[in-house]
Formats: structure tokens, sequence, C-alpha cells
């Protein structure tokens, strides 16, 4: 993708709502979503605005089921 001007930042703000792009600057709100992201099932959330972005957690070996991982 290109982006006027080269740089650019990303703002994750969980009080706001909606993907805004302003100058060198992407907000995404993520408050309406915020619950589904804290659920522990969920890996993520993706926000549809002039650009999706993709919200993904990184878990560690704690987030593995444990039947996937036990010997057979």
């Amino acid at each position: 993708m290109t982006w006027e001007g080269g740089g650019w930042s990303l703002i994750l703000d969980p009080q706001a709502d909606g993907v805004i792009g302003s100058g060198a600057q992407l907000a995404a709100g993520l408050r309406q979503r915020l619950p589904e992201l804290l659920d522990p099932a969920q890996e993520g959330v993706t926000l549809q605005g002039p650009v999706r972005v993709d919200v993904e957690k990184d878990f560690g070996p704690q987030h593995l089921d444990l039947q996937e991982t036990a010997p057979s």
C-alpha cells in the first residue's frame, strides 16, 4: 500500500470506534470490539475502514490446547 509522505504510525485506541486515517497516522478504535478481543478464546479481531486492520494477540505456549500438545 502506498502511504503518502512515507512513514506512518498506528494508534490502537480502546476508547474510540472505527478506523480513521489522517496524514501519517492511522487510528483503530477498539471500543466495540474490546470484549471480543479480551476473550481468551479469540486470537484477534478485524476492523473495517479505509483500510482493513487486523489486531491479533501474541500468545505464548500457555495458549496451546493441552490435548494438542500431549504425546499420544
